[in-house]
């Protein structure tokens, strides 16, 4: 019996994928197929760039909340900012450089953690303010580019 209803099901959906597929080559000439189909793969070119900014942007605010722990230093969270940075394709990359401040990468990522660490830490105000102060001593460390916007610079 079981095989019966696989084979029933599989007729099924062939018949109804046939329907389908003959219910759009009558019901629309083939420019609207054409402009159907890139529409579909532009759809799935968005949904692969939405999974890529998602994990970017989960994978950062991880290593800030890591950077707050101090289970990380500036360094290695900007460092793991970079790596992120080169998964990114190359057309958003161009976008960012093209509208961005003219910050170095490193003054561009420290400027991100700040954000992501008062965001997080927002209804924490002396726990914000340690953090903060403890990233500007460690950013001053680094001495990553010749103007370095502080952490209190941003809002």
């Amino acid at each position: 019996m079981n095989a019966v209803l696989r084979l029933a099901l599989v007729v099924l959906v062939v018949v109804l994928l046939a329907v389908c597929l003959l219910g759009l080559r009558f019901g629309c000439n083939s420019t609207d197929l054409v402009r159907i189909v890139r529409e579909a793969y532009l759809n799935e070119e968005l949904e692969q760039s939405r999974g890529t900014i998602f994990h970017r942007i989960d994978a950062r605010e991880e290593t800030a909340r890591q950077l707050i722990a101090q289970r990380c230093s500036l360094r290695q969270a900007l460092a793991r900012f970079q790596a992120l940075d080169g998964e990114w394709p190359e057309h958003f990359a161009e976008l960012s450089r093209r509208h961005g401040r003219t910050w170095s990468d490193a003054e561009k990522n420290y400027q991100y953690l700040v954000a992501l660490v008062k965001n997080l830490l927002d209804d924490q105000p002396e726990e914000t303010a340690a953090a903060l102060r403890r990233l500007e001593k460690e950013y001053q460390q680094l001495g990553v580019g010749k103007q370095k916007p502080s952490a209190k610079a941003t809002k």
